[in-house]
């Protein structure tokens, strides 16, 4: 039998796969892992910062909650504080008024201790609260206003407010009425006109509610002294409106201010009346009441700072009480 021989292959001589030769990294692929670790970054940053932020934002509410629980400072004025205590003070005491006005504001009167049209004026800059006490000869045709009631005293008005397109004028006044007023207020026989007046441009720049608070303070110091006026200052109203009719012609007025006896005499002689005259005042210069409850009132008319001297002495007007209102036997003063 044929022996076989067999042959071992030495080990370099095994048959092995090739080897494939290594290739080096395309700069595409190196620069797309380099982009996604830059986007890693970014991300993980934001995360972070993220992560820091919701945490302050809790912190802070936190603290705003414990801040929310402690009371806020009251921005309410102190009530036991009168902020009108050191203003001075004007009385008036032939129209029975007194008010309050503030430090800076500068006061002026003209013939403020006459019966009729009685002027006060309070001005800072180009603001002015005017005030007329005892008015006599307003006239015209009435305004109907939108206004405010408010207090005046205890007395119910209202406050209303107006505006003067052509001259840029803001106006807010006391009335007892809106509808055809004529802007004034009538109390305890009196006629007053108050008001405040301002430079629409105030409305924009935001000066006007500061001074619409002081006019608002003012009026709550308004006090209409002796509401309850004694017989004889009755009289001398009565007597104060009836020579300023007189001298004003408006004679359908005067005939409502007489006796019913005189007022048929009156109407027999109106045509002989003398036509009105303007006078700077009339003044009340003597009073005198009667035994049997009548008054004897001497006035003196004045025309260019002297008495009118068509009129021998002063006149004298009888007054007496008829049905309740006082009336007057005299309705002839001067020729």
């Amino acid at each position: 039998m044929d022996e076989t021989q067999l042959t071992v292959a030495e080990p370099n001589q095994l048959d092995t796969p090739p080897t494939a030769p290594m290739q080096e990294a395309s700069p595409k692929v190196f620069a797309w892992w380099l982009l996604v670790i830059f986007l890693l970054v970014i991300f993980s940053g934001i995360v972070y910062y993220l992560a820091r932020q919701n945490k302050s934002l809790q912190s802070q509410l936190i603290n705003n909650s414990n801040v929310s629980q402690s009371p806020l400072p009251s921005l309410s004025p102190d009530p036991s504080i009168d902020p009108v205590a050191d203003w001075q003070v004007y009385e008036n005491n032939v129209h029975h008024v007194s008010f309050k006005y503030p430090l800076g504001w500068d006061l002026t009167k003209e013939d403020d201790k006459s019966e009729f049209n009685a002027s006060i004026k309070l001005k800072k800059d180009d603001v002015v609260i005017h005030m007329i006490f005892g008015v006599n000869g307003i006239g015209g045709d009435g305004t109907s206003y939108k206004g405010t009631p408010i207090k005046l005293d205890g007395h119910d008005v209202y406050k209303y407010t107006s505006q003067d397109e052509k001259n840029q004028i803001v106006t807010i006044g006391i009335t007892d009425i809106l509808t055809e007023s004529l802007g004034v207020l009538q109390l305890n026989n009196k006629t007053y006109i108050i008001n405040l007046r301002y430079p629409s441009k105030y409305k924009t720049t935001g000066e006007s509610q500061a001074l619409e608070t002081t006019f608002d303070q003012i009026l709550n110091t308004i006090k209409f002294i002796n509401s309850t006026l004694t017989e004889e200052q009755e009289v001398r109203d009565f007597v104060s409106k009836f020579a300023q009719t007189y001298s004003d012609g408006n004679w359908k007025e005067l005939a409502a201010m007489l006796t019913t006896q005189i007022k048929n005499e009156f109407d027999n002689n109106v045509t002989n009346m003398s036509p009105a005259y303007y006078f700077e005042k009339q003044e009340i210069t003597n009073l005198i009441k009667n035994s049997n409850g009548t008054y004897t009132v001497s006035v003196a008319f004045y025309l260019n700072g002297k008495p009118y001297n068509n009129i021998k002495g002063n006149p004298q007007i009888m007054v007496v009480k008829e049905g309740g209102t006082w009336k007057s036997m005299t309705y002839y003063l001067y020729e």
